[in-house]
């Protein structure tokens, strides 16, 4: 049935909008004039650096009331932009109020994938040294690498399921609309030392 095809019309699952990354290479300066132990010491440093931030991945908003009497779960009616102006935090990360009950053995007019999850970013930083070993092609890199350097928290998706006051508006029960976890799939900031032979 065409309808149907009509009803589940909206956002891909994976429909990522804006996406940045930017990388750094840069040796050091200082340096460059020492010789002997100092040398060694504070000679030849370089550092990198990789920054990424994307905007999050949509999710479907459901009802927790079968009104239409199909086998499916519900979607609500929808009434503007749940995000256009409303200030989002993570425990209300969209506006419930746009969202009300259809009427009885009718589907909502939400679409699938409205609501846009939280976005994601993350800072990578490595400094190194590379120390000549017996000839020039033969060296021994030093390396400090951090991986989410600024330990910036990536959520998961807020709560999909809305819920309605007795008017029919749906209401934040104290989940809809929230996220209570981190991504699972994110890394907190980790640290690793590193030597590297080179030859």
């Amino acid at each position: 049935d065409n309808s149907f095809f009509q009803y589940d019309y909206g956002n891909a699952d994976l429909d990522t909008r804006q996406s940045f990354a930017l990388t750094m290479n840069y040796d050091l300066p200082f340096g460059k004039r020492l010789h002997g132990p100092e040398a060694l010491v504070l000679k030849g440093w370089s550092v990198n650096s990789i920054y990424y931030a994307r905007k999050g991945i949509p999710i479907t908003v459901e009802s927790t009331v079968n009104n239409s009497g199909l086998p499916i779960t519900d979607r609500p009616n929808q009434s503007g932009n749940p995000q256009g102006s409303f200030h989002r935090t993570i425990q209300e990360w969209f506006d419930v109020t746009k969202f009300s009950l259809p009427a009885p053995n009718l589907l909502g007019n939400a679409h699938r994938n409205s609501v846009v999850g939280p976005g994601s970013q993350a800072l990578g930083f490595s400094v190194f040294k590379e120390f000549p070993i017996y000839s020039e092609s033969t060296r021994l890199q030093f390396r400090c690498e951090a991986f989410n350097l600024l330990n910036t928290p990536t959520f998961a998706q807020p709560n999909n399921s809305i819920s309605y006051n007795s008017s029919g508006v749906g209401v934040n029960n104290g989940s809809a609309g929230e996220i209570s976890s981190t991504d699972p799939h994110s890394s907190p900031r980790q640290i690793q030392l590193a030597l590297k032979l080179i030859f």
